[in-house]
């Protein structure tokens, strides 16, 4: 456990899988390391609301000295991610949401992996074909990134 009033950090995710166990785990190891408390929050389903709960009990807490959160609605959570920023460094991860008072950005080029991905596709089906592709939610920066890269890439001649 850390030390009696280390410093506390938030990590909020967007939903509750097991895709965020090595973030988890990243964050149990820096607040041992570190001598800080990393307090690792996922909410219980993948809508804007039940975030926004989370992130509502976070800043009701008032030892708290950072935020890191991938956000999954830019624009419907405007205010709120405001609301943290203007309380604590605020990091998105993950998703973005570059119109935010956030410090940065810790994530990939989603728009990048798009056109990788559309690459893949032509490979795979140089004659052509249907695919399918799944995301969790069309309202996260990264979602809508990859899938216009990948939308860019097939749309362009070989």
């Amino acid at each position: 456990p850390p030390p009696a009033g280390a410093p506390r950090f938030v990590f909020i995710t967007n939903n509750n899988s097991s895709f965020w166990d090595e973030a988890r785990a990243g964050c149990l190891k820096a607040q041992a390391e570190l001598g800080i408390t990393v307090d690792f929050q996922m909410p219980d389903r993948q809508e804007v609301s039940a975030q926004n709960a989370v992130i509502e009990n976070v800043l009701n807490k008032p030892d708290t000295k950072g935020v890191a959160i991938t956000v999954m609605s830019a624009d419907a959570q405007a205010d709120v991610l405001a609301a943290i920023a203007a309380k604590v460094p605020l990091v998105t991860h993950d998703s973005d949401a570059p119109s935010s008072p956030r410090k940065l950005y810790h994530g990939m080029d989603n728009y990048s992996a798009g056109r990788e991905l559309g690459k893949l596709i032509r490979s795979s089906l140089p004659d052509g074909g249907k695919i399918a592709v799944f995301v969790g939610s069309m309202d996260a920066q990264n979602a809508r990134e990859r899938q216009q890269g990948m939308i860019d890439e097939l749309s362009a001649k070989p």
